[in-house]
Formats: C-alpha cells, sequence, structure tokens
C-alpha cells in the first residue's frame, strides 16, 4: 500500500480530481483499474487505503504522475492545464501553456 504522506482523504480528494479532469466516470476507471466502482468510491472518499500498482494504473489513466497525485500542489498545477483545454476547447496547447504560466483566464474564442 501507497504511504501517504498526508491523510488518505486529501489523496482520494485529488483522485476524484484527476478522474474529473480526464472526463472519466467512477464506473469507467474502476473498470479500467481492474477494481470494482465501490472500492474506488472508497478510495476517493479516504475510506480505503490505495494499493501502489492502483496507484500507478489509476495515474496512467489520469495522464498524471503519481508523484503530483501524493502531492497537493503538484496535483493542482498538472490539472490545471487540463481544465482549461476542457472549458476552452478551441485553445491550443501552447495558447493553454501561455494563459498558465500568466493566470490569466480565458473567455470565448480567444478574447477577454
Amino acid at each position: 500500500m501507497t504511504d501517504n504522506r498526508d491523510h488518505p482523504d486529501k489523496l482520494g480528494e485529488r483522485l476524484r480530481r484527476a478522474r474529473g479532469a480526464a472526463g472519466l466516470t467512477q464506473d469507467q476507471a474502476a473498470t479500467a483499474i481492474g477494481v470494482a466502482r465501490t472500492t474506488l468510491v472508497a478510495i476517493e472518499k479516504g475510506e480505503r487505503r490505495l494499493k501502489m500498482a492502483e496507484l500507478v494504473a489509476l495515474a496512467e489513466l489520469y495522464r498524471v504522475s503519481s508523484a503530483s497525485l501524493l502531492q497537493a500542489e503538484r496535483a493542482d498545477l498538472e490539472m490545471r492545464p487540463q481544465f482549461r483545454r476542457a472549458n476552452h476547447p478551441g485553445l491550443s496547447e501552447e495558447a493553454v501553456r501561455r494563459d498558465h504560466a500568466v493566470g490569466a483566464p480565458r473567455h470565448g474564442d480567444g478574447g477577454a
């Protein structure tokens, strides 16, 4: 099992946010890593400890690093561009990086 550096429910919250940023349902994520949806729910609620193999599988599925899921600050920073792309699908990767670097919100098709 993972040796969580902070409380398991915080890890669960980061996992839940990463899953949402990846655009997956609990059922889809659970099926992809070979666990029951109720198991994933318990992990996200901090009621069940995460096995290392599950952490690695979820990180791959969500396209984030395992380390970022274990560290709150990195998880937030790594997922922010994914949220922007989801909210503004017309943005290029470069526009997402540029806006992320300056923290500028984007509205519409590139205008402020």
